[in-house]
Formats: structure tokens, C-alpha cells, sequence
């Protein structure tokens, strides 16, 4: 049985939804069996929306930051997962070089500037993508692990 958590970092450009909700699902869904971090090449804001349909979930995200890489530069990561083509295709920090890599092509909202609520929908879609994202990586990852680091699934 490993006898420390898996160190997971989340990566979308931007660090402003996807990623954020994903750091923010794991430490629900996962507790201390795992340590959950996100970060981007390019950090804005964290955006409004993913802070309130993650409180819609009773997951508060809204303490988070949006950070880059040189954040996370000095931290050792066991799998990082690329949550946008973007950042699949980028590289990464040193300190994610012996992690295993994970890429799910997750949409992007923050695009979205109506004014007529269907934001907001779309958020929503993408919380509960994310979840079901992180509850699979989760389930394999358990079944995976055997003392050492995650296998690559």
C-alpha cells in the first residue's frame, strides 16, 4: 500500500475553470489519499462562474488562486493531467518530469459572455464533467496504485 499521497497537479491554459474545478473535485471526492494542485502557462482569474456552480455543489473554490507554473516549480508531482489540447501540447514544469501524464480534453466556458443565463448552464455542464473526469481518474488510479506511483492507465 503507498504510504504517502499521490501528488497530482492540473493543468489548463489559463488556470481560471477547468483545472480549478478539478483540484477542487479531488479534494472532495479524494481526501487525504491524494494531493491535489492546478496551475496554467498562461494564469488569469478565477472565474466567477466556476467559483459559484462549484458552491452549487457545496465545494468552495473561491479560496484558490489562479497560478503559473513558476508557482508549482518546486513541488514534485506524481500525475499531472492536462485538462485542454493547449496545455497537452505545451511543456511543462522540471518538477513534472517523472510524472505520469494524463490528457482530457475538457471545454472551455470562460469563453462565454451572454447575458442570458446560458453561461451559467454551460459551467454547470462543465462541473459535472469534470466530477465524472475525476471520479474515473480516481477509480483507476486506486486500482492502479500498488506501493508505488500510479501506473500509466
Amino acid at each position: 500500500m503507498r504510504s504517502r499521497p499521490v501528488h497530482v497537479l492540473f493543468v489548463c491554459a489559463e488556470n481560471a475553470c477547468q483545472s480549478q474545478m478539478a483540484e477542487g473535485w479531488l479534494r472532495r471526492l479524494a481526501g487525504e489519499r491524494f494531493i491535489a494542485r492546478s496551475a496554467g502557462p498562461t494564469p488569469r482569474y478565477l472565474h466567477p462562474l466556476a467559483t459559484r456552480v462549484m458552491q452549487e455543489a457545496e465545494i468552495d473554490i473561491a479560496r484558490q488562486r489562479c497560478k503559473g507554473f513558476d508557482a508549482v516549480r518546486n513541488e514534485s508531482f506524481d500525475v499531472v493531467v492536462t485538462l485542454c489540447d493547449v496545455t497537452a501540447e505545451m511543456g511543462l514544469p522540471a518538477s513534472c518530469g517523472g510524472a505520469t501524464r494524463e490528457h482530457r480534453d475538457v471545454d472551455d466556458p470562460t469563453w462565454l459572455e451572454s447575458e442570458d443565463g446560458d453561461d451559467l448552464e454551460e459551467f454547470r455542464r462543465v462541473r459535472d464533467g469534470v466530477r465524472a473526469t475525476v471520479e474515473e481518474l480516481i477509480g483507476r488510479w486506486n486500482a492502479a496504485s500498488t506501493g508505488g506511483k500510479p501506473a500509466v492507465l
